[in-house]
């Protein structure tokens, strides 16, 4: 190839970058370890049992501490007025955040749950503490037979756990893709819930059915993506 058509190659190139940048402002990363999803659920199961190695109560305090400050956050933001007040929440794995003692504190609020039926996920809200059964996930979910069904647009919040988040609300799943289908209709707020190592500065990839978290609360911070 001539100097002329390597520069107009060249030139051809960065205008087509360009382009794309201005018309899509969250580009998918390309050609690197990072788009990768299987990679970055690999990295961050990695991060995760280094940080709950680190002390014999890492885990524990910083559910604790992520349950206050969820908490807080739902008092002071979206449950102040008049209930009933209806919660999307989970039972969480062994990785994941789990709130269900802190919440289990608050008064007239209906926390329910998800079941996974086919390729989606319903909402049901437990009758007592003995209506638990395991799935074929792993997780505890409601025993239908001992639980109310409740349409998740009842719920004014939805708690969403996840592999990974970025700074723009981006949710990293388990690659199975539940909470997206659920969500895509969702007009409540959804609160990603995560450790603090599990938030990533670098953006996540990001696909057309992806939906974006409204606020990240961690152990350590909070981050508001919405209004």
């Amino acid at each position: 190839m001539s100097f002329f058509g390597l520069l107009i190659l060249l030139i051809c190139e960065e205008w087509v970058i360009g382009v794309f940048f201005v018309r899509n402002p969250w580009p998918k990363v390309k050609d690197s370890e990072f788009s990768n999803k299987a990679l970055l659920r690999k990295q961050n199961g990695e991060k995760l049992e280094a940080f709950f190695a680190s002390s014999p109560h890492a885990k524990t305090l910083a559910d604790q501490e992520l349950g206050r400050q969820l908490k807080s956050v739902l008092l002071q933001h979206f449950f102040e007025i008049h209930p009933p007040h209806f919660l999307a929440h989970y039972r969480a794995l062994s990785d994941e955040p789990d709130c269900y003692a802190e919440l289990s504190q608050m008064k007239n609020l209906h926390r329910v749950y998800p079941v996974i039926r086919g390729q989606s996920l319903e909402f049901f809200e437990p009758e007592s503490e003995t209506a638990w059964q395991k799935s074929n996930w792993g997780f505890l979910e409601p025993n239908v037979n001992l639980a109310k069904a409740v349409d998740l647009q009842q719920c004014q919040v939805i708690l969403v756990p996840g592999v990974a988040f970025d700074r723009r609300g981006i949710r990293l799943g388990r690659g199975q893709g539940f909470y997206d289908r659920a969500l895509a209709q969702f007009k409540g707020k959804k609160i990603g819930l995560a450790y603090a190592v599990q938030v990533l500065e670098e953006f996540l990839p990001c696909e057309p059915h992806d939906v974006a978290m409204d606020l990240i609360i961690t152990n350590q911070f909070i981050i508001k993506v919405k209004g």
